[in-house]
């Protein structure tokens, strides 16, 4: 640590200090206030923008996710109508219409293969637009022609 002369008017420590006079140090005060006063002014604002646009960011997330929904589910009742176009066109329980996935040319060959399966028995031409109550059965079918043959018995 360095000594001060004596007599040199210098405190110890404020070697190379500049002294300012009263009005200067009270303009300089007032001129960082001023500043301070503009940067807690503009800090409020800068935080109330971001409110803003969170805001607003948040509004368009939900018109965003809205519109995902709805394509999703847009695209689920497009894919359920091709594979009931599908399943009609070839003749397709529901069972089997369950089965169709993927494209529309790979639910197709699906369904052409599924069609030709014969180990399942044709549907009846007259059950067509019946209830599986109404809907006759090679057994009850029997039934009906025993009836006819030989009474109530």
């Amino acid at each position: 640590m360095s000594e001060t002369p004596v007599g040199t008017g210098q405190e110890p420590g404020t070697e190379g200090q500049k002294t300012f006079d009263a009005d200067y140090v009270a303009k300089l005060r007032a001129e960082a206030a001023k500043y301070r006063t503009e940067a807690k002014a503009n800090a409020d604002a800068a935080a109330e923008l971001a409110s803003l646009k969170e805001a607003s960011k948040t509004a368009d997330q939900k018109t965003a996710e809205t519109l995902a929904a709805m394509q999703a589910q847009l695209d689920a009742q497009k894919v359920a109508t091709t594979r009931g176009n599908i399943a009609l066109k070839f003749h397709l329980d529901e069972a089997d219409a369950a089965l169709l996935t993927g494209t529309e040319d790979e639910m197709s060959a699906l369904a052409a293969r599924l069609a030709k399966d014969t180990t399942k028995p044709a549907p009846r031409a007259d059950n067509v637009g019946k209830t599986p109550a109404e809907q006759k059965t090679p057994d009850n079918g029997l039934r009906e022609v025993a009836h006819n043959l030989f009474g109530n018995n």
